[in-house]
């Protein structure tokens, strides 16, 4: 897979996270077994948000050719999904959440793998 098309990927990704917190927060949660109070719809609103800054980053480097800017961009993915997914594990094996989070686990390592790729394995 060439940056371009993972780098469109992730934004699109970030993009249909992003919207589904910012309009929908407590259906979008409640699959993975989380009731929203007033301050958590604020907070997954406020994610959604930040979801939406960092899909159009992604969307407006996906043609840059500076390598030093795809490399900040790639190596900032690269920790946002690795992130992801360990916390998505943790709380996983806590039990807090129920084991549909397996969905977001899988989707975080394939693109952290992607990442991983472009900021340390292609030369």
């Amino acid at each position: 897979m060439n940056l371009t098309k993972l780098l469109i990927g992730n934004a699109l990704f970030a993009a249909i996270g992003g919207f589904g917190l910012l309009i929908m927060p407590a259906q979008l949660m409640s699959p993975y077994g989380v009731s929203l109070d007033t301050a958590g719809i604020f907070l997954a609103q406020l994610l959604g948000i930040i979801l939406l800054g960092y899909a159009a980053l992604n969307w407006y480097v996906r043609n840059v050719k500076d390598k030093v800017v795809l490399k900040a961009v790639v190596i900032s993915a690269l920790v946002s999904h690795i992130g992801s997914a360990g916390l998505s594990l943790v709380y996983l094996n806590s039990g807090i959440l129920n084991s549909n989070l397996w969905i977001d686990i899988i989707l975080h390592s394939l693109f952290a793998a992607g990442f991983w790729y472009w900021g340390f394995s292609k030369k």
